[in-house]
């Protein structure tokens, strides 16, 4: 089962906490206080093995956000489109469109 280690809602706090996970300096939570590296202790944490963004994070961020990265990790990106939305439509899908095809990635990626 694949456990959502870090969450990071902020993309400039993403640029600092997420290469820090991903390189397995897993001691600082991140702000946000959600995911399960938030309730293990220090020497349980894991260190993320794939990146998620949602289709808010403009491709300019996406690219920002990568290059801060230097370890190999999977990263996904969704799209409006590629979530089966709409280009014209109006605000966000409803979440569970999202986390299930996030979900659908991750099998197909063996994760």
């Amino acid at each position: 089962m694949t456990a959502t280690v870090h969450i990071c809602i902020d993309p400039e706090k993403a640029r600092s906490e997420i290469p820090n996970a991903v390189a397995g300096n897993l001691e600082d939570l991140p702000e946000t206080r959600l995911g399960t590296n938030c309730i293990r202790p220090v020497t349980e944490r894991k260190a993320p093995r794939a990146i998620l963004c949602g289709a808010g994070i403009s491709p300019e961020e996406f690219d920002r956000l990568k290059a801060a990265v230097k370890e190999d990790v999977v990263w996904i990106k969704a799209t409006r489109g590629g979530l089966g939305v709409s280009p014209t439509a109006v605000g966000p899908p409803d979440p569970s469109v999202i986390a299930n095809w996030m979900r659908r990635r991750l099998q197909e990626m063996g994760l």
